[in-house]
């Protein structure tokens, strides 16, 4: 009896089999979103009557004033109602939930063709190579590895849409796939050169208002290692037992890649640990608010760039209001005075009590403790 081996070019093992509708799917709730927001911001009714819509023919979908948003989309305070990234929101209300709804949201008319188009070419060809399970894990893990990284380190008078992070999150995707298995492309220097055509045009974007380019690095690192990971090329072989002559037998031996080396194994270990412990960190530093960039000058640059076409928010640091704490110390006869906890010398003297035992007093409380500690 002998084993006669083949290749198997038909079969594909389940995580790698294709939805040739995936992106196209995605691609359209993406544009039917952009217009319900667009609609939702209806420019040409807005009271300010300073305000001049760019193409106002469309009615309810004309975008606002180019200087507001050069990439032809609705106002800031819609975005933001519909989810958008807001520092401001994120720390004080405590409305982490954004760094999700801000996934299916783009700032513009410009920003959402070229980030379909990257979309539709990009996450087509890794999804023939990888399958749509395993190319949909690292769309999502660099939606919110973008999202994370944006939240930290965006302006605080800034906003951020976050469509375009998993995107550059292919893009690091396909980078992992040119360094492990670039002998099996036809051109690599064109697949490069594409490569750096597509990061380009999203980092341009993300100089303008309404997108942040801390997001689309943080979109592309997530996708990067993450497909360091999980990237793995399947090759199905044929196996058939024969004897006389005669095939007896046949099973397929799905044999991960033979040139994988055997540290391959605890570096994806060691590689999965550390990169949700990142995550772990990330969401953690969120929740303690304040602002990350106090001491860094120069952040503000990749969140927006002012230019004599469009204008960004003005840029002030700031911090969380701390939890104002006051005592109340009484005297022998029943007088007493205030004092901050935290600052027992600055005092307030309350006179007679009796006089803060009124339904309002509480409150007056409450405030001379804020004016006094605060």
């Amino acid at each position: 009896m002998g084993v006669m081996e083949q290749s198997c070019p038909h079969y594909r093992p389940a995580h790698q089999r294709v939805w040739r509708f995936t992106w196209a799917a995605l691609s359209l709730l993406f544009i039917l979103w952009f217009f319900i927001v667009l609609g939702v911001n209806h420019c040409t009714k807005q009271t300010n009557p300073k305000v001049d819509c760019a193409v106002p023919g469309l009615g309810v979908f004309s975008f606002q004033p180019l200087r507001e948003n050069p990439l032809l989309g609705p106002a800031r305070r819609t975005l933001v109602r519909f989810g958008a990234l807001d520092p401001r929101k994120n720390s004080v209300l405590k409305e982490q939930w954004r760094i999700v709804t801000c996934i299916p949201l783009h700032a513009g008319l410009f920003h959402i063709l070229v980030n379909l188009l990257t979309l539709i070419f990009v996450g087509a060809h890794l999804e023939r190579e990888y399958g749509t399970l395993t190319v949909v894990a690292i769309w999502l893990a660099s939606a919110i590895g973008g999202g994370l990284w944006s939240a930290i380190l965006l302006v605080p008078e800034n906003i951020s849409v976050g469509a375009s992070f998993p995107t550059m999150g292919l893009v690091g995707c396909t980078l992992v796939d040119m360094l492990l298995y670039g002998d099996l492309y036809v051109n690599k220097l064109v697949a490069a050169y594409s490569l750096f055509v597509v990061s380009g045009l999203h980092i341009v974007i993300g100089l303008m208002p309404n997108v942040d380019n801390w997001g689309h690095v943080g979109g592309f690192i997530s996708g990067f290692f993450v497909s360091l990971l999980v990237l793995t090329r399947v090759e199905p072989r044929c196996m058939t037992e024969v004897e006389g002559g005669v095939a007896v037998k046949k099973r397929i031996d799905l044999g991960f890649k033979r040139r994988i080396e055997i540290y391959r194994r605890p570096l994806r270990i060691g590689g999965t640990m550390v990169v949700a412990l990142g995550y772990i960190l990330a969401m953690l530093a969120i929740a303690s608010g304040g602002d990350r960039q106090k001491n860094c000058n120069w952040c503000q640059n990749l969140n927006c760039v002012e230019t004599r076409f469009w204008d960004c928010p003005p840029v002030r640091h700031w911090r969380l209001p701390k939890k104002v704490v006051c005592k109340i110390k009484k005297r022998t006869d029943n007088t007493g005075w205030l004092f901050c906890a935290d600052e027992p010398n600055k005092t307030v003297d309350l006179g007679s009590l009796d006089r803060w035992k009124r339904p309002d007093g509480e409150a007056k409380l409450k405030m001379i403790c804020r004016r006094a500690c605060s």
